[in-house]
C-alpha cells in the first residue's frame, strides 16, 4: 500500500475517508467507540483543510490504467503513483512493486 505525501492542504479525502472509515468500523466493533465519538471524529475531519483530488474517466482509463499496465501495479497503487506524478509530489510506501516503479517513473520516494 502507498500513499502520496502532501501538506494538509493537498490531502486526498478519497484515501483519507476509507481510513477513517475503517478505523471507525474497527473501533465500533471492539467497543471502543461510542456514537458520539463518531460525530467528534466527524467534527475534527470536517475541520480539516482538505483539496479534493479526483480521476477524470480519461485518466483513470488512460493515464492510471496504462501505468498500472506498464509497472504492474494494481489499479489502487497506480492510482497514487498517478497523483504523486501530476501533482509533482513525493511518494511514502514500503512497498517493493509501488517504489520500484516511482524510482523508474521519476517519483521521488520518502523513505
Amino acid at each position: 500500500m502507498c500513499w502520496p505525501v502532501w501538506t494538509t492542504t493537498r490531502l486526498s479525502y478519497r484515501g483519507l475517508a476509507g481510513r477513517i472509515h475503517e478505523w471507525i468500523v474497527v473501533a465500533e466493533g471492539l467497543n471502543r467507540l461510542t456514537s458520539a465519538g463518531v460525530t467528534r471524529v466527524h467534527g475534527i475531519v470536517a475541520d480539516l483543510p482538505i483539496t479534493l483530488h479526483y480521476f477524470t474517466l480519461d485518466e483513470t482509463l488512460g493515464t492510471v490504467l496504462n501505468l498500472a499496465r506498464a509497472q504492474q501495479l494494481s489499479a489502487y497503487d497506480a492510482s497514487y503513483l498517478a497523483l504523486a506524478m501530476r501533482e509533482g509530489i513525493p511518494l511514502a510506501t514500503l512497498d517493493n512493486r509501488p517504489r520500484a516503479a516511482a524510482t523508474r517513473v521519476g517519483v521521488r520516494i520518502i523513505d
